[in-house]
């Protein structure tokens, strides 16, 4: 895998070919966090990216159905927004696989029943009485969402009853319904995306993406220690500290070597 980067931060422009251990070593303030959260959010899907717009809103029978697009350049905005606070401006691309090429690309096809633990909150004229109101926020909490996708359209589907149909013919309740079944039909939408990019990621041999800042490295790497040997049934210590070891003192030998190529280190016990 590369990683390139332009213009971002420190860093003017660099490609780095990334093998099964990647070492970043330099100076203060010279791009290596940086490029480091760059690749990080390259591998990472989070949970709020997909972007959905409103193509149709319909009630019949008490039977509401929604319409929509996946709006990919209300997608591409979510992730900017989603890395500003963690990247300078600038511009980086993994490959060859990223999660925001994999979003903005690949068409899924699916069906699924959704139902959201929370409801988002929402407007109730004053034609709806309180009996209506009651049943209709428990309905709308309570029911099942059914969801499809194909391509870049997609709809949802859910049952509203025993609320009053003078209620439901409010134009401004029957808006706040629909901006309601737009959120909460995008995450399962993201969450599907997502299980697709792991599945993607898994398929090039990455099966977890973990970013832990500097500073809590050690005391990380310390917990991560202290709980192989603590859950060792014996004397032996388990095969993933032993690898980490060797890991660990095959960096610090390039290190040291780096630094004075003819110093000479006996074995590192760790």
């Amino acid at each position: 895998m590369k990683l390139h980067l332009s213009n971002l931060g420190p860093i003017k422009h660099g490609e780095i070919e990334l093998g099964d251990i990647t070492l970043f070593v330099g100076k203060p303030n010279t791009g290596k966090s940086t490029a480091m959260k760059a690749l990080f959010y390259s591998l990472y899907c989070p949970g709020n990216l997909i972007k959905l717009k409103q193509d149709s809103f319909e009630v019949k029978d008490n039977l509401f159905l929604l319409r929509f697009t996946i709006d990919r350049e209300g997608t591409k905005e979510n992730y900017k927004s989603f890395i500003s606070d963690s990247l300078p401006e600038g511009e980086f691309k993994l490959e060859p696989i990223n999660v925001l090429d994999f979003i903005l690309t690949q068409k899924l096809s699916y069906e699924e029943e959704y139902r959201p633990s929370t409801l988002p909150p929402m407007y109730f004229p004053k034609t709806c009485s309180d009996k209506d109101i009651e049943r209709l926020r428990f309905s709308l909490s309570n029911t099942i969402y059914k969801i499809s996708v194909n391509g870049d359209k997609g709809e949802v589907k859910v049952d509203v009853s025993d609320v009053s149909e003078t209620c439901l013919k409010d134009n401004e309740t029957l808006s706040s319904i629909s901006t309601i079944m737009l959120n909460i039909a995008e995450q399962p939408v993201n969450s599907q995306y997502c299980i697709g990019f792991n599945e993607s990621l898994s398929k090039n041999g990455i099966n977890g993406v973990v970013y832990i800042p500097y500073g809590r490295s050690f005391l990380v790497l310390q917990k991560f220690i202290l709980q192989e040997i603590l859950n060792s049934p014996t004397s032996a210590l388990p095969s993933p500290f032993s690898l980490l070891g060797e890991v660990i003192s095959n960096i610090i030998r390039g290190l040291v070597m780096a630094i004075n190529p003819r110093l000479k280190l006996q074995d590192l016990i760790i």
